[in-house]
């Protein structure tokens, strides 16, 4: 529950920072080092901490979590635009079918 929720609450707060100006690779790696800061948490921390206090370690892990969900797929978009501007022809179906088949 603990990491359902922090992943539903830190999605918009990762995209309110790439509203007000961060660039999309920039939050993808910022939320790849809150993930495995909360890992690395977890890791060395996760048995000498309270219950409560783990609970807090699965959230910090989850903020990161969360920004993963959507950062890769807002990706997808600009890397299709760059390679129409690059080579002259839509590959949408080419993009979306290798980064669905590489991410199973």
């Amino acid at each position: 529950i603990v990491m359902g929720a922090g992943c539903i609450v830190s999605a918009p707060l990762w995209r309110l920072v790439m509203v007000v100006g961060m660039e999309k690779p920039r939050v993808e790696q910022c939320c790849l080092v809150v993930m495995c800061l909360g890992l690395t948490l977890i890791f060395f921390f996760g048995h000498t901490v309270s219950e409560v206090g783990f609970l807090g370690l699965l959230l910090v892990w989850s903020f990161g979590v969360g920004g993963q969900s959507f950062a890769p797929a807002a990706m997808k978009a600009d890397v299709t635009d760059y390679d129409e501007l690059l080579n002259g022809v839509r590959r949408e179906g080419l993009f979306v079918s290798t980064v669905d088949c590489a991410s199973k």
